[in-house]
């Protein structure tokens, strides 16, 4: 059985799989709407605030703190 902090090391490496299996299945839809005539630009949008939770996920598994 593994430590706590053994699976604690390996979160970045769920995280990263995650991620890129999210954005393959993303680029493999983002064609559905722009041939029905959504524009691309929208799609691309979308995306970039999509990511946004992923960035804060991110952020907080490192422990990062803004300094001020």
């Amino acid at each position: 059985m593994k430590s706590r902090t053994g699976m604690k090391n390996n979160l970045w490496l769920i995280y990263a799989v995650v991620t890129t299996i999210t954005w393959g299945i993303w680029g493999a839809l983002i064609e559905i709407p722009e041939k029905a005539g959504f524009p691309a630009t929208l799609g691309y949008t979308m995306w970039a605030l999509t990511m946004i939770p992923c960035a804060l996920i991110a952020l907080k598994l490192i422990k990062f703190k803004l300094e001020y």
